[in-house]
């Protein structure tokens, strides 16, 4: 450079060589200053804070390249790996402090109370290991660690199992513990000492030393502690055993065992180890480094990168890839890979130079790779070893990116050849580039060429303004449209290949007509290129849903389409031009061609040119004159059509043709069969006699096809006429060809002789000859044949015989002729007023509009969307008037559009007044809210909404079964309280509780209720039944009045029911010996048991308040002595010693001289002998409380003890040494005679009277005879007198389930209040509880009833309302708004915003956690919700994800899991209460509380009827009395009447409306009042018949039958042939079938025509109206048209349906398989029976039919055989004869059905023998896996049974109850009277064996039949049958 063009700096060159070295310097600082500003975020407090660097680590990722990355924390990925990361950062900078300051920070709880730690040591120190003492020391010896607790290391040594042994605790709570501390210990000791290594080395460190098999193996079979494990099962011993064997007879090969299949190493050994590791954590109290201390050297060694040995095969795939060869996975043993040289690389880097990576491949080309696929490439053979390379055939190439280097690869693969290496240039054609730079600059049209590159420039500009957009971060979208669906599909995936863009494409396929803004919006926001046809972009931005503004490139392909009326064309005069920012355009065309190519050598090396050929004819027709004179002259076909039209004149004479439809039907036939005559004549003329010969057979072809099944009579009839004419015509022609005439085709001089007789022309002969001269068909690839004034079909290549040479004539000059000669004159009139801007529409808040040109389409639109049915399809009518030179157009609109009539404005052309009036109409449309602000139907807005509804796409939406959702229980306010803390006197509100039973001589105390409120009147004067086993009592409740107590007796009698309650149903002492922790009694102090949001109080009544209208009488006596005895309980506690209570001061020595033979010691008293019976006592060493029921005197203290177990050694007990050594009492009186109690149980739900419930369930015992199993003996001296009556005991047990009932009545009354309807007469509150009672809770009733009312009561309520209020929107538009409003996701949101959740009853009554204020519940379910208050929750669980959720059972904080279209239905319940309880207003009060609007103003009524008095009816009075006669009412609007029999195929005639609004309205009307009648009349039967009733009785084939049986449908008014027919056809079909109209109507509901239920629906509606909404006058006009109306007798359910119920209630499977023959469904149904496998097969055209049909049969072989459904069989001999009328009937209607005869059944050869399962067979078990959770079993044996066809088993539970030393155990846990349930269970194998089997013991009976299932799985996969795999349970979710 120039010395004078440079400036000296005067800088030393060291400062610029630094200047390099800042910026990767202040990247550095800048990165630390970034962490350091994190550190101060997350402010964690410490001497010495967490290094800066680390932090920068672990917020680095792979890609930045670094030698560093929070890879080494954690292998994860970006955000949620970054926090894993930081939280290794600070365990690595702080410990383990630092980190949970972290997790605290990031907002994981993870805190907890040193004192949680101690708790759980507490616990586990109650396990009893003295027994196993010297095993635990043995073990502790193994593990190097003394336990402080040594109850942990036995928790940690037993497996679940030994649960039946009376172990409950097992080791899998510190396994989940210890697996944790392992993989933390394991994990910070590699991370120490391997800091160099990569991190995925360090991953698989990890993952070899971190896993089960490893610790079975190297730690619990090494150190032998599998010896030590504690558990019951056969299955893991023997397995243990043999991984056992196996690793001492394999140490040289342990890896290999274990990759042998971890299913054989048992996973238990594993769990032990971490179990173990969880156990010490506890009892170091969670000092790890004491932990790693004692694992260390159990864990060694410990994997090292030396030893570390990866899989065989991953770590030969690993090889095998880093060398560029396949691995075929075929293997044989021919060497070693590493003897040829290869060896893996971290071998090689071990002392060995390792090769040279293989060079990375650049960029494949495409063609290089296509052109290696077709060539041979010869491998060179060095050795035997190498084998030939083999032919592959039937390659094929993708021609997409990457496609040709996948195949060429796979090539490889399949013939083992190493992958190939490729070389790349960078090539671009020159026009190409010069094109795209133009296009760049400017909007540019280029026009190339078809293959010269159009598209590979528009890919250029796409991806450089793709990429543009990307770097400015601009929203905007890139537009390619094309012409054709086909090229957008092509272009989209050449874009999607060619960038890296998002890009998607649309189409009409994908239904985008139908998507909303919401749908588009989301488009756009994800995809940047959008690929569509200029008509979809066009309707969209005409919507108003996407402008042009948003678009920054918009490619046109196949650009000289923009002319005319084209979407292109219309596109940039209604858009673009008038855009503001207008996009980037460039247009793509290959025609006009403007100028050629500069290079066009370089163009035709892709797109070699097509052969040319000339060829030149007579263009003078030469067919026979006669002939033709003939034809033309005489008129033949002329003639012809005489005789066509002739017949149809003869047709018209019909009734048929009185209709518009018919004409319609006749002028399309008459259309048609021009347009045949055309081509006809055409091919004659041009092309030949042959061909015209073969035009008509295709005419005739076509004819026959468009004759299908559906078509009517009249339209077969005129099919037939018109294919008649045809064969004529082709009868004449043929008459004209000689039969050889094929031979003069052969050859080239017989082809011209053809010629000259003019069966071909000599067009088509020149065709010929070009065919023949282009040699080989197969090279032809198609020929194009071009000429001026016809146009001909591309042919592809095929055969040359005279058949395919020819070719179908798409255009006519016969056919342009005659389109001339009738052309619309108006069409003559010049096009430029056509051409000007006829004006918009615009929608200023969306932007949407419309123009003159597509208002037309719209209109057209607007009426599709209208109802229709297949009688009339709404279509808008167009009437001109000429007045002078201008046209006006009126529209006229179908009847239930908003606006009938619009006249549009004047114009001299009639095609533009039309568009104008359509604009006019479109506008008034869009004012009046029949089109939205997209200008859009508004009854589209809900159509997508109701599909999904019923499609199940919105399954897992509000308001369905599969969601379910987490929620709070509300709390009675009536039962809350602060006066149990008060210390002075209160006043309560007493409500009597008196008990009577239907036994005589079974006596109750009578009780009182204390509660701090007033109880509603319902509730408190109400009679509940209570259910018992053999007998029942009544309650009956009754206010009181005030009750005022002082505080002494407040203080009395909360000590009674604190006594009581936990003496009967809980516990009175807490702590036990085995536990460690000191026994106290429960009410040793004066701590409050109370809580306030449960506070009232249960005393007792003195016997003289027996009846109810007594007056009250506390029995203070019985009271105070309770108090008495709480009081010597607590002295007696408070000074016992170490080895129990002392009780020997109080009644022992200072009285025993006074004693005599006839009085007993009691702890606290003397009493008689004979006094004892039926005394209530207290024993004082486990709290119980018992009844006496007799002395027995033959039995002593000193008497063996009746509770020793038979497995004691020959030194037995006695009651005295028995009590010494388990409570440490010593008897003071021994000699006395001991006493026989009764012992206290749980309590029942005796709330229902339904049997199998807890109060009535009669149970076998387990000898099979009726022994008092609750009965024990026990010494006078440790029993205190409590001093009550035994009626006051007896009482107690009734109270828990009276007071829930009286406890849900009271919330009921508080929803009551909440709703607030004003009224004299209020809601029962027993309704109330009705409505928000489930099934669940197996009560006497539920909301089943009440729902389906309710769902009725609302559908009306919304119907009237819509009805009224919106007079001008159609049946449609109220339909889907009354959908909206009534759809359970409405009623799921109302009632959950007004909190019905919250009272619901979704369970059971559990009487065990039922507790009364001051008792204390042993039953608990802890809260592991994580929440902290009861209210409504947002929380939602898929069921599809997590199955073990436990659906209505609440924790103890409320909180239960509730499907959420529970609500939805409690919210139809509700209605329906409040419809039986006050009516309809009361109804629509509650409606109107959950926020739906169905007022409505009495003057909309008249309006409503006003606007029906002005349809003139005049002219069909006569016809209307006549109906109205038949209806049985007078109507006072007569109009009304009329409408509702008005079709809206009266639209032609003139008629302005029509009964469709009337009939949306009377369907629910109709709804309404049947579905009242039901539930009035029929109030004791099931729900679901109930609901099987309302379907009998309200749906449309039912009502078209009313109206036939009253000849309604005769004053139908209709315009429509088609409807007559189906009319007539259907009632013809009933009168004939009276005997059999069952069948008749499920034969197919289509054949029933819709109208006739319609219009009974409409008239109802009529009257409703015209009655101003009397719905009692309505059922009295209706209930004589409607009988006979369904009921029980006579409900007859589908057979399908029958059969199924049937098949479940005798417990055999139903096996349906469907197959179609031809147009046939097939339906075979099977029933597997003990010993006969019955399978029947039905036929019919639609698959229900089918299934029916075979169903049918199948019940006629069941009740053969004596098979009754249930409800026939409960209904004795009168059920017989019901049966076989109704098989009678059934028989018969089968046979008309098929129009057969159907043949009785078989009674041996059809019926076949027990067949196998596909796949079950003595070799081939079915693989089962069984769930170990409640009901898993039963479910595997269930899905066992169906699959192989057998019948379900059977079980048989008897109850059994503990003894021996399960007595003891039970007795010291104060459980001795629990009882448990043994199952037997009978799986009977059809035509093998019977298997009986017995399960083991479980506390419950669905548990004991789960253990019976289990049991005989086991037996069946022993005997070969199946293969179980044991799957364990997951924690379940309540």
């Amino acid at each position: 450079m120039p010395p004078e063009l440079l400036v000296d700096i005067d800088v030393p060159y060291e400062v610029l060589k630094s200047s390099y070295l800042l910026p990767s310097l202040m990247y550095r600082v800048e990165s630390l200053m970034l962490a350091c500003q994190l550190r101060k975020e997350i402010s964690f407090c410490s001497s010495n804070p967490i290094p800066s660097f680390l932090i920068l680590e672990a917020i680095t990722t792979l890609r930045c390249c670094e030698d560093f990355s929070m890879e080494r924390w954690l292998c994860s990925k970006t955000i949620s790996d970054c926090a894993k990361a930081l939280l290794g950062a600070y365990y690595v900078g702080g410990g383990l402090p630092a980190a949970l300051a972290f997790i605290k920070w990031l907002g994981i709880d993870t805190e907890f109370e040193p004192d949680v730690v101690e708790e759980a040591i507490r616990t586990a120190s109650g396990w009893t290991y003295l027994p196993k003492i010297h095993e635990i020391e043995t073990l502790e010896s193994k593990i190097g660690y003394k336990f402080t607790v040594k109850g942990l290391l036995l928790e940690s040594i037993t497996h679940a199992s030994q649960q039946e042994l009376g172990v409950f605790f097992c080791y899998q709570r510190l396994e989940f513990l210890g697996d944790s501390v392992l993989d933390l210990l394991i994990t910070w000791h590699l991370f120490q000492r391997y800091k160099d290594i990569d991190p995925g080395e360090l991953t698989d460190l990890r993952s070899a030393s971190v896993n089960n098999e490893n610790l079975a193996h190297k730690v619990a079979v090494r150190h032998k502690l599998q010896q030590h494990l504690q558990h019951n099962s056969g299955l893991l011993l023997e397995k243990i055993t043999e991984f056992v064997k196996r690793l001492e007879d394999s140490d040289e090969n342990k890896y290999m065992l274990l990759s042998n299949g971890t299913s054989k190493v048992p996973k238990v050994l594993g769990d032990m180890v971490e179990s173990i590791a969880g156990a010490v954590l506890i009892d170091t109290k969670l000092d790890l480094d004491k932990v790693w201390e004692i694992f260390e050297p159990l864990l060694s060694p410990i994997a090292t990168p030396e030893n570390l040995e990866l899989p065989p095969l991953r770590e030969l795939t690993e090889l095998c890839s880093h060398h560029g060869y396949f691995l075929n996975t075929t293997c044989t043993n021919e060497g070693d890979m590493y003897e040829k040289g290869f060896l893996h690389s971290r071998y090689a880097s071990k002392g060995m130079q390792a090769e040279e990576k293989i060079a990375s491949h650049k960029e494949y080309v495409e063609k290089s790779c296509s052109l290696m696929l077709d060539i041979e490439i010869p491998m060179p053979a060095k050795h035997d070893e190498v084998v030939n390379s083999k032919n592959v055939s039937g390659v094929r190439v993708k021609v997409q990116k990457g496609g040709p280097r996948t195949t060429l690869h796979e090539l490889c693969k399949r013939c083992q050849w190493p992958m190939p290496t490729f070389e790349t240039v960078d090539w671009k054609p020159s026009h190409q580039l010069a094109v795209y730079e133009v296009a760049l600059r400017t909007n540019t049209i280029a026009v190339l060429e078809t293959g010269s590159g159009k598209t590979m420039i528009s890919i250029m500009l796409v991806k450089h303004f793709g990429e543009e957009l990307k770097k400015r971060g601009d929203q905007r979208l890139i537009l390619f449209l094309a012409p054709t669906v086909h090229l957008v599909v092509q272009q989209y995936e050449t874009i999607k290949v060619h960038t890296d863009l998002d890009v998607q494409y649309y189409c009409g396929a994908k239904a985008v007509d139908a998507w909303s803004i919401a749908c588009w919006q989301k488009e756009v926001f994800t995809y940047q290129v959008m690929v569509m046809t200029p008509q979809i972009l066009l309707d969209v931005l005409r919507k108003g849903f996407l402008n042009l503004d948003m678009v920054h490139l918009m490619v046109i392909d196949e650009c000289h389409h923009a002319w005319g009326n084209h979407p292109y064309n219309r596109l940039m005069k209604e858009f673009y031009h008038k855009s503001v920012l207008k996009p980037h355009i460039f247009g793509m065309t290959a025609s006009p061609i403007l100028r050629k190519v500069a290079d066009r050598s370089e163009i035709n090396m892709f797109v070699p040119l097509a052969k040319e050929v000339n060829r030149y004819y007579d263009a003078k027709l030469f067919i026979h004159e006669e002939f033709k004179t003939k034809l033309r002259n005489i008129n033949i076909m002329p003639y012809l059509f005489i005789q066509y039209d002739a017949s149809l004149v003869q047709l018209g004479k019909s009734s048929l043709d009185n209709y518009n439809d018919s004409d319609d039907i006749i002028k399309a036939s008459k259309k048609d069969l021009s347009n045949y005559y055309d081509k006809i004549c055409h091919c004659m003329d041009e092309l030949g006699l042959v061909c015209a010969i073969e035009a008509t057979k295709i005419c005739i072809d076509a004819v026959s096809s468009s004759n299908s099944a559906d078509c009517h009579d009249f339209v077969m009839v005129i099919v037939a006429q018109c294919k008649s004419f045809l064969e004529e015509v082709l009868q004449k022609l043929a008459e004209r060809l000689p039969e050889d005439f094929e031979l003069l085709l052969k050859t080239e001089n017989d082809c011209g002789e053809a010629v000259q007789k003019g069966y071909i022309s000599s067009k088509l002969y020149e065709l010929i000859q070009i065919i023949r001269s282009l040699g080989i068909p197969s090279q032809v690839v198609c020929l194009i044949f071009v000429e001026r004034d016809i146009t001909a079909k591309v042919m592809e290549s095929g055969n040359l015989q005279q058949r395919d040479l020819l070719f179908d004539i798409i255009k006519s000059k016969h056919s342009t002729v005659d389109i001339a000669l009738n052309r619309d004159q108006d069409s003559l009139v010049s096009r430029v007023s056509i051409d000007e801007d006829l004006g918009a529409y615009y929608v200023d808040s969306t932007g949407a509009s419309v123009t003159a040109e597509s208002s037309v389409s719209l209109i057209n639109t607007y009426c599709q969307n209208l109802p229709r049915d297949k009688y009339f399809t709404p279509k808008p009518i167009f009437r001109f008037t000429l007045d002078g030179e201008y046209y006006e157009c009126t529209i006229t609109l179908p009847p239930n559009a908003a606006i009938q009539t619009i006249v549009g404005p004047a114009n001299q052309n009639s095609h533009v007044a039309k568009k104008l009036a359509c604009l006019e109409a479109c506008k008034r449309l869009h004012q009046s809210g029949a089109l939205n602000d997209h200008l859009l139907p508004c009854v589209q807005e809900h159509l997508n909404d109701v599909k999904a509804e019923k499609t199940g796409e919105s399954a897992k939406g509000a308001g369905t079964t599969k969601r379910k959702e987490l929620h709070g229980t509300t709390m009675a306010h009536a039962m809350s309280g602060t006066w149990a803390h008060q210390n002075d006197g209160i006043i309560l509100q007493g409500y009597k509780l008196n008990f009577s039973c239907n036994r005589i001589g079974e006596n109750y105390s009578a009780f009182i209720l204390l509660t701090d409120a007033i109880l509603d009147q319902d509730v408190a004067c109400k009679e509940i039944d209570l259910y018992l086993i053999d007998k029942m009592v009544k309650a009956d409740i009754s206010p009181c009045g005030p009750i005022a107590l002082d505080k002494k007796q407040v203080d009395q009698g909360k000590l009674f029911q604190e006594l009581f309650f936990n003496g009967l149903f809980g516990k009175l002492f807490t702590g036990s010996k085995s536990s460690g922790v000191s026994r106290k009694f429960l009410l040793s102090d004066d701590r409050s048991l109370w809580n306030t949001s449960n506070m009232y109080m249960l005393l007792p009544l003195d016997s003289s308040c027996a009846h109810k209208h007594d007056k009250v009488s506390i029995n203070w006596k019985a009271i105070s002595a309770s108090a008495s005895v709480v009081k010597f309980m607590r002295e007696i506690y408070s000074s016992r010693g170490q080895n129990g209570p002392v009780v020997d001061s109080k009644c022992g020595s200072s009285e025993a001289g006074g004693s005599t033979p006839d009085m007993i010691h009691l702890a606290n008293r003397f009493a008689e002998l004979h006094s004892l019976k039926g005394v209530v006592v207290l024993a004082i060493h486990t709290g119980r409380i018992y009844c006496v029921l007799d002395v027995v005197t033959g039995l002593t203290a000193d008497s063996p003890f009746d509770g020793n177990s038979r497995k004691q050694s020959s030194d037995t007990w006695t009651f005295a040494e028995y009590f010494n050594k388990k409570y440490g009492i010593v008897l003071q009186h021994p000699r006395q005679p001991l006493l026989l109690l009764k012992s206290s149980h749980n309590p029942h739900n005796l709330l229902s009277s339904k049997p199998g419930t807890e109060g009535n369930f009669i149970l076998k015992r387990s000898n099979g005879k009726n022994v008092a199993l609750n009965h024990v003996h026990m010494p006078p001296e440790l029993l205190v007198d409590i001093d009550v009556p035994y009626e006051v005991l007896k009482s107690f047990y009734l109270l828990p389930s009276l007071m829930y009932r009286v406890e849900s009545l009271m919330l009921a009354c508080q929803l009551r209040k909440e709703i607030s309807f004003c009224s004299s007469n209020p809601i029962p509150s027993f309704l109330i509880l009705e409505a928000i009672t489930t099934l669940r809770c197996c009560e006497d009733f539920s909301m089943e009833r009440l729902e389906l009312l309710g769902d009725s009561v609302l559908k009306y309520a919304v119907s009237c309302s819509l009805f009224l209020k919106f007079p001008g929107k159609h049946e449609g538009k109220l339909s889907s708004d009354r959908i909206k409003i009534i759809r359970n996701a409405t009623l799921h949101s109302l009632g959950t915003k007004r909190g019905i959740q919250g009272y619901i009853r979704d369970a059971a009554f559990e009487p065990r956690r039922w507790v009364a204020p001051g008792h204390i519940s042993i039953h608990r379910v802890p809260c592991k919700c994580g929440l902290n208050d009861n209210e409504v929750l947002n929380r939602i669980l898929d069921t599809n994800s997590n199955k073990s959720i436990v659906i209505g059972k609440a924790c103890d904080r409320g909180h239960r899991w509730l499907c959420s279209k529970t609500i939805s239905d409690c919210v139809e319940a509700l209605i329906g209460a409040y419809y039986v309880g006050g009516g309809l207003p009361a109804a629509l009060a509650f409606i109107k509380w959950l926020g739906i609007d169905t007022e409505f103003e009495p003057d909309m009524v008249e309006e409503a009827i006003r606007t029906a008095s002005g349809w003139t009816y005049l002219p069909k009075i006569h016809e209307i009395e006549t109906l109205e006669s038949k209806i049985g009412y007078k109507f006072t609007v007569k109009g009304l009447l009329l409408e509702s029999i008005t079709h809206a195929s009266q639209q032609e005639l003139g008629v302005f409306f029509c009964y469709q609004r009337l009939e949306f309205l009377g369907d629910s009307v109709l709804d309404l009042l049947i579905t009242w009648h039901l539930f009035q009349r029929y109030k004791d039967i099931d729900p679901g018949e109930l609901t099987d009733l309302r379907s009998a009785s309200v749906n449309n084939e039912n009502f078209a039958q009313v109206a036939v049986r009253h000849k309604l449908q005769q004053h139908l008014q209709h315009n429509s042939g088609l409807l007559l027919e189906q009319i007539t056809e259907f009632v013809k079909r009933l009168e004939d079938s009276y005997e059999n109209k069952y069948m008749l109507l499920s034969n197919g509901s289509s054949k029933v025509p819709k109208v006739l239920g319609d219009m009974v629906e409409s008239i109802a509606g009529a009257v409703l109206i015209d009655t101003k909404l009397d719905l009692d006058k309505v059922w009295e006009i209706f209930e004589p048209l409607l009988s006979p109306i369904a009921t029980p007798e006579n409900l007859e359910l589908p057979p399908l349906r029958e059969l199924t119920e049937l098949c479940s209630h005798h417990g055999y499977f139903l096996n349906t398989t469907c197959t179609n023959e031809g147009d046939m469904n097939v339906a075979v149904l099977e029933v597997q029976l003990e010993d006969v496998l019955l399978v029947r097969e039905g036929r019919e055209k639609n698959k229900k039919a089918a299934k029916g049909q075979a169903a049918y049969l199948l019940l006629k072989d069941l009740e053969e055989k004596g098979f009754l459904h249930s409800r026939y069989a409960s209904k004795g001999t009168q059920a017989e004869e019901k049966i076989a009328s109704h098989k009678e009937s059934v028989e018969k209607s089968c046979s008309l059905m098929l129009d057969i005869e159907i043949p009785m059944p078989a009674k041996h050869d059809e019926v076949v023998n027990s067949k196998n399962v596909s796949g079950v067979g003595p070799g081939k078990p079915v693989a089962l896996t069984v769930k170990m959770q409640k009901g898993g079993p039963r479910t595997a044996l269930y899905e066992l049974c169906k699959r192989c066809q057998w019948p379900m088993p059977t079980f048989e539970t008897v109850d059994w109850k503990p003894s021996g030393d399960q007595m003891d155990e039970c007795t010291g846990g104060g459980d001795a009277n629990r009882h448990m349930f043994v199952s037997g269970i009978t799986l009977h194998i059809p035509n093998s064996t019977i298997i009986k089997r017995k399960g083991d013991r479980r506390p419950d009976k669905k548990s004991s039949q789960d253990s019976a299932a289990l049991t005989m799985l086991y037996e069946l996969d022993k005997q070969g049958r199946c293969q179980i795999e044991v799957q364990q349970p997951t924690e379940r979710i309540s």
